[in-house]
């Protein structure tokens, strides 16, 4: 018997040991709607404990791009794997965001168009994007989208430097959103910081080229497709040269959704960035509803 329980023992400590081992980190998880109220009309959603750096994945896309359902495939296989440590937009902009007769839905925002503009993403081709917009202004932060899911595990793992608490409270009959962002930096940063909120939609189904296979798809469903922005395209001030554990609120009051997006599939997204290097310090979604 004491041969048996020896035995025992050693099996079950060399399965506990090779359980331990994993080929990739496990994806960090935060449940972006911790909180949820629903009074018959009013909505109330507010984001999780984050106490990490999440990455900000920007596709720049175009329905009329056959080769963007590769990147969109890639971005929902990361947000897939990384959970929440990871906040998506898929900006429709530029020449292959166009419409005509064939492609007559306009995804095109205005926010979408400046950011394209400023950081010419779609001269470089689609489908490209950026990840937390690192390396600007050195005309290397514009990245391929077989590079993302790299950077974006390179992002998560840095110091935390600021903390998005985020509430929405969502009126269903008003269709009119009340947001609530309070940013807590983490460490001393000289520069300014300024605060940019857009909302988002998921499962919007229309025509896309697409290359694989060798025809438009008429059932195509884009998801993380940014709709507007809710204070203009680069935000407000909201720090300067901000110390450690230093607070700064920010109320946005009935912020209309329009009629021709799902309000059940809508997300509100605060990004926290640097004035000078445009690099996003960090960022945070919440549903609506």
């Amino acid at each position: 018997m004491k041969y048996l329980s020896l035995s025992t023992a050693l099996l079950a400590f060399m399965l506990w040991t090779a359980c331990d081992k994993t080929s990739q980190p496990l994806p960090i998880k935060d449940s972006s709607t911790v909180a949820v109220v629903d009074t018959n009309k009013t909505i109330v959603r507010t984001n999780g404990n984050i106490n990490y750096r999440k990455a900000f994945i920007e596709d720049y896309t175009g329905h009329k791009c056959g080769n963007c359902p590769l990147a969109a495939s890639e971005a929902e296989s990361i947000k897939t794997s990384m959970g929440d440590s990871v906040v998506i937009l898929a900006i429709h902009a530029g020449f292959f965001a166009r419409t005509d007769p064939n492609y007559p839905t306009n995804y095109n925002t205005t926010v979408g168009t400046d950011w394209d503009v400023f950081f010419k993403v779609g001269l470089a081709g689609n489908p490209n994007g950026m990840v937390n917009r690192m390396s600007y202004p050195t005309n290397t932060h514009i990245k391929g989208y077989s590079t993302w899911r790299t950077l974006a595990g390179i992002e998560v793992k840095k110091p935390q430097l600021a903390k998005i608490e985020l509430t929405t409270k969502y009126d269903s009959i008003s269709r009119g959103v009340n947001i609530f962002c309070k940013t807590t930096f983490k460490q001393s940063l000289s520069g300014n910081y300024l605060i940019n909120v857009v909302y988002f939609e998921d499962g919007i189904v229309g025509k896309q080229k697409f290359y694989v296979p060798s025809k438009d798809s008429v059932g195509y469903v884009f998801n993380h497709v940014l709709r507007g922005d809710v204070n203009g395209s680069w935000g407000e001030i909201l720090a300067s040269n901000p110390n450690a554990n230093s607070v700064f609120s920010k109320t946005y009051l009935n912020t209309a959704i329009p009629v021709t997006i799902n309000d059940r599939k809508t997300h509100i997204a605060v990004l926290v960035y640097n004035d000078a290097t445009k690099e996003i310090v960090q960022a945070d979604e919440v549903k609506i509803r």
